[in-house]
């Protein structure tokens, strides 16, 4: 079913963070949908051993007593959807419906997994099926920051299922913030979702080339700068702007960003109060913390950190000769393997350069031959630095490769829990 029925007191809701139960009173008591009050927008859902969810979208066209009339497939603010409704009352047209349709499969697994799991004895059975239902439920939200932190270097257009907001979709309040400026190349996009209604502030991360330019210089204006302690501007930047979007949409917005954008997004998210999604980002030097009046002690709550094995900026931070002078992210990490996805969903590992080989002398002469051996030594380490090269170039490429992490767990996840139900 895909029709966008309408939604009742009593109808059934699947929660991405808990197990879902049913549409909370009152909702609309002077409009009866097959006998029960209609459900409307900013209503409540019950979930189990949890605060209850909050309908967070439905039909703009419709308005019972004031608020938005909400309907089979609508998301709520806990990342859910309702799935159950009135079958003989339709409201309105259902947006980006397969992917709302494919959702709602992978949130009733997850709600089965949970409830399969909460039966068993405890064990490493019980263990397994929890922590595959919880990492899938979290990485199915995670895989759409993912998608976004990489929409954001462009300029237009977003993923299946969102919509980026321009300055006349924005509300009063948000009309003078600063989302671009090319004086400091701070840039960062606000997206709506098409299936709940949340929001998402994305913080673009950095562009190799400004390197050349003195405005818009990443590099001067928001690496350097707050990595060796000093005022970043697009850091700055980045505090104010989390703040303000904070104060507009308050638990209904989160954060995320990518390389540079991910430690913007990390100060935000400390900045604000707003959790975050960060990929392979920037750290944040002891100074900042300082500048903005930001708790380290927050972030681990706050921030969750996915980094690819071997990414570039990781290593810088962690094992590079220049790893002590740089800040490490901040946050909860989540590791990642470096795959790629192929078209038919499998994945295949990335690898490391092959090790250079070493030509051997045919005699034993040759290795006493000064002139020979003088000759294979600089073939060797030719041969190293080509390597060396290469594996940069590799570690380039791991740098962007989040999203196909991401969903190699969701797919072992997925295979874990139907194999178990």
């Amino acid at each position: 079913m895909s029709d966008p029925i309408a939604a009742r007191k009593g109808d059934h809701h699947l929660c991405l963070q808990h197990v879902g139960e049913d549409i909370l009173p009152a909702c609309a008591t002077t409009i009866l949908v097959g006998g029960e009050p209609a459900a409307r927008v900013t209503d409540l859902l019950e979930c189990t051993g949890a605060p209850p969810d909050v309908i967070g979208i439905g039909e703009p066209t419709v308005l019972l007593e004031g608020k938005m009339a909400a309907r089979f497939g609508d998301g709520t603010l806990h990342g859910g959807l309702i799935d159950e409704g009135c079958p003989t009352v339709i409201i309105g047209k259902m947006t980006a419906p397969d992917k709302r349709m494919r959702l709602m499969e992978r949130l009733r697994l997850i709600d089965q997994a949970r409830q399969r799991a909460a039966d068993m004895p405890p064990g490493p059975q019980r263990d397994a099926l929890s922590n595959a239902a919880e990492r899938l439920a979290q990485n199915n939200r995670a895989v759409e920051d993912g998608r976004l932190v990489s929409d954001v270097y462009n300029t237009s257009g977003a993923p299946e299922g969102w919509t980026r907001l321009g300055p006349n979709d924005l509300p009063p309040e948000l009309r003078n913030a600063t989302f671009q400026d090319p004086s400091t190349g701070f840039y960062s996009d606000l997206y709506r979702s098409d299936i709940d209604g949340s929001y998402r502030l994305i913080m673009r991360g950095t562009e190799f080339e400004t390197w050349k330019q003195w405005d818009g210089n990443d590099w001067l204006w928001g690496n350097v700068s707050q990595g060796a302690g000093f005022e970043g501007q697009q850091y700055t930047q980045a505090v104010e702007l989390s703040r303000q979007v904070g104060a507009v949409y308050g638990n209904n917005v989160s954060l995320a960003g990518h390389s540079l954008g991910g430690g913007l997004a990390s100060a935000g998210a400390l900045a604000s109060g707003l959790p975050a999604n960060t990929f392979n980002a920037a750290g944040l030097h002891e100074n900042t913390f300082e500048r903005y009046g930001l708790d380290p002690s927050q972030a681990n709550g706050l921030v969750d950190a996915y980094q690819v094995d071997g990414d570039i900026l990781t290593w810088a931070q962690q094992d590079s000769p220049v790893a002590g002078l740089m800040p490490d992210a901040v946050g909860t990490t989540h590791g990642l393997n470096a795959v790629n996805q192929n078209p038919d969903g499998s994945f295949t590992a990335r690898t490391w350069p092959a090790e250079p080989t070493f030509e051997h002398p045919e005699s034993g002469w040759g290795y006493l031959n000064p002139f020979g051996m003088a000759r294979r030594t600089k073939d060797w380490a030719a041969a190293e630095l080509d390597q060396e090269k290469q594996r940069f170039a590799e570690m380039i490429e791991r740098h962007s490769t989040h999203v196909a992490g991401i969903e190699q767990q969701k797919s072992q996840d997925l295979a874990t829990i139907q194999g178990m139900l």
